[in-house]
């Protein structure tokens, strides 16, 4: 509830808790309805849908990292290497049966030390992290409906633009993912960000 707080502090369409019973474990949100970001995609709604979702992230990115002396854990070195970790585990061993050898291994690793230490230089945000077409719903007004954000941490600004722009579930040709990653850059430095 207190991540829910933050985005809708931040003027971002989070749910509401209606009720909860934590110790069953269930929750009541307000609803957002049926229509999944991914399901309305299609070449007329494209780039309203995108512009929408990347006007929403840099809001999410400006929403403040702090709520009543509560904050959003740091995306720390062990976190992302942890998760780095699933690349070799499960696709290249699990799917594609590749078992590597120490020295691939090693080029591996330090890959990911790259990849960390370019994290851990960009202005750490608020970061969503499975930010993509499944979890962003098609909502009346101006923002996307926000879902799944219960694993925020403050981290690197173009983690949560990279899992919208090379979602898993749906491919864009390669010029129209740089130009919106071009567009959201431009807006990011306007609003400061960057």
């Amino acid at each position: 509830t207190r991540i829910a707080a933050l985005l809708r502090a931040a003027g971002v369409c989070a749910p509401e808790v209606l009720a909860h019973d934590s110790a069953n474990g269930f929750l009541l949100l307000s609803d957002f309805g049926d229509t999944l970001m991914l399901g309305g995609l299609d070449e007329s709604s494209v780039d309203g849908l995108y512009a929408r979702a990347m006007d929403t992230l840099l809001h999410i990115q400006g929403a403040a990292t702090v709520c009543e002396g509560w904050q959003l854990p740091p995306y720390s070195e062990e976190l992302l290497l942890q998760e780095m970790e699933l690349f070799p585990a499960w696709y290249l061993e699990g799917l594609l049966g590749i078992a590597l050898g120490a020295h691939d291994r090693a080029l591996l690793q330090a890959l990911f030390a790259r990849l960390v230490a370019s994290a851990r230089e960009q202005p750490q945000v608020f970061v969503h992290r499975d930010y993509h077409s499944r979890n962003l719903m098609v909502c009346d007004g101006a923002n996307p409906g926000i879902l799944d954000f219960q694993d925020a941490v403050r981290g690197g600004l173009t983690y949560d633009l990279v899992s919208l722009l090379r979602d898993s579930y749906i491919a864009w040709p390669r010029e129209r993912v740089v130009g919106w990653a071009l567009e959201f850059r431009r807006k990011a430095a306007a609003a400061g960000l960057a």
